[in-house]
């Protein structure tokens, strides 16, 4: 089955977003790309990616957040943004991260990912939709 933009769309219909501040979801091929934009201006983004053969989990990759926007806490909206499609759809959410990249890491601790250990250098981490409270 898989998803499709309008599923990403109509889940983030009630989510309240602060002043100015749009979201644009693109698909392309099997990758769904989201934009944060302040006044039609980039501001970060991330992609979800699926998997062949499974429907309710994506890897969650590529987040960033602008140079001039970094610090004023849109790193953590992207992730509240994420977890409310994943509560909504239900969805649940894998990332690779580097154990050198202790910004992404504090960010994903404090929005309850669960951190898997794959070698010395690299670290999975999950969050599950059903771990919603």
């Amino acid at each position: 089955m898989g998803y499709w933009i309008e599923d990403f769309e109509n889940a983030l219909r009630e989510f309240v977003l602060p002043e100015g501040i749009s979201i644009a979801v693109t698909k392309e091929r099997f990758n769904f790309t989201f934009k944060l934009r302040l006044e039609n201006k980039d501001m970060g983004g991330f992609t979800f990616n699926s998997f062949d053969n499974v429907q309710d989990v994506m890897e969650s990759c590529k987040t960033y957040v602008l140079y001039e926007y970094q610090g004023k806490g849109y790193a953590q909206l992207m992730q509240e943004i994420k977890r409310y499609i994943c509560k909504r759809l239900p969805l649940s959410l894998v990332a690779n991260v580097s154990i050198y990249n202790e910004t992404q890491i504090h960010i994903l601790k404090k929005f309850g990912w669960m951190e898997v250990p794959l070698s010395h250098r690299t670290h999975m981490w999950y969050l599950d939709h059903r771990s919603y409270t």
